[in-house]
């Protein structure tokens, strides 16, 4: 996701890594990466009754940010869509839901476990971030089913629909300039906000228009939290997630997607080709490859992850 623009040279990610790899954590602890290569479908994984698929495209970007994740431990599945490079999306796309569980407050208070983990995670991306990561950074769009209840939480532009009963009964707001909300939020925060001909976007609280980012919720981005380089000023950039919980037996499907998609497919649209093809009998492997193959022709890396009752 082309979320930043900077004056200064865009950094390099580190390699993506393969499918099923196991890559080091920051605490040096191995931690087994689900993602999905844009050149091989992922696997089908099936959770209890419910099924789960994912797929994604590198689109009309140079390189793949986008991440997905689907654990059957946990019964959870993460979409991270990184800008800047991949370096954050690849870690938090497989750490997320495990670092919720092991919070002391889960299961009891699971908005908090969800609440306290992303301020964790954020500061240990600062905390990491060199100079060569200080424009790296990741939104996160998060679904888990637990004691029939489905949790959803995100940060960032990717969004999250929940159908039932042949129509849309859910669909979250994207933290982004777009959203009046957010803008107001940024605003009050002490941000500034740059005008652009198709889009309002933040601008550095030192840099101004020299540096901005579309998005108004991620992780990372060091060069607009760090007082090193906003001089102590605020930015409005902040890695607080929305989180939604509902009744586990109340939803037909629910799609995660990065902006990349939502581009291209409105969310009635994505809602309407998925009944469709579930009712011809296809799994929700294939339907999630169908909804990427539809969103292809996008500029940015489309990722798309259902989860079907």
């Amino acid at each position: 996701m082309p979320a930043s623009e900077s004056s200064t040279p865009r950094v390099s990610s580190t390699p993506s890594a393969p499918k099923d790899s196991v890559t080091p954590s920051a605490s040096g602890s191995e931690s087994k990466f689900y993602v999905c290569d844009a050149t091989v479908p992922c696997d089908h994984k099936r959770i209890g009754e419910v099924s789960m698929g994912a797929a994604k495209e590198i689109g009309g970007r140079p390189c793949q940010e986008d991440m997905v994740h689907m654990d059957e431990n946990t019964q959870s599945a993460t979409l991270c869509d990184g800008h800047g490079g991949d370096y954050f999306s690849k870690r938090l796309v497989s750490e997320f839901w495990d670092r919720v569980v092991a919070h002391p407050d889960y299961p009891e208070n699971v908005k908090k476990a969800i609440e306290d983990t992303c301020v964790k995670l954020d500061e240990e991306c600062l905390q990491t971030s060199s100079d060569e990561y200080k424009q790296v950074g990741t939104t996160l769009t998060a679904a888990q089913i637990f004691n029939d209840k489905l949790w959803l939480a995100w940060v960032g532009d990717s969004q999250i629909v929940v159908a039932q009963n042949g129509e849309m009964v859910f669909l979250s707001k994207p933290h982004n300039t777009k959203n009046s909300e957010e803008l107001q939020r940024v605003k009050e925060a002490g941000g500034t906000i740059i005008a652009r001909k198709f889009a309002s976007k933040i601008g550095h609280p030192v840099l101004k228009d020299a540096c901005t980012i579309c998005v108004t919720r991620a992780f990372g981005n060091r060069v607009f939290k760090d007082s090193e380089y906003t001089n102590g000023l605020p930015s409005g950039l902040i890695p607080t997630p929305e989180i939604h919980e509902f009744d586990a037996n109340m939803f037909d499907f629910v799609i995660l997607a990065s902006d990349g998609f939502w581009d291209k497919i409105p969310p009635e649209g994505a809602v309407d080709r998925v009944y469709k093809k579930l009712a011809t009998g296809m799994n929700v492997q294939d339907v999630a490859d169908e909804l990427v193959a539809a969103a292809s022709d996008s500029s940015d890396n489309v990722s798309v992850i259902i989860i079907a009752n």
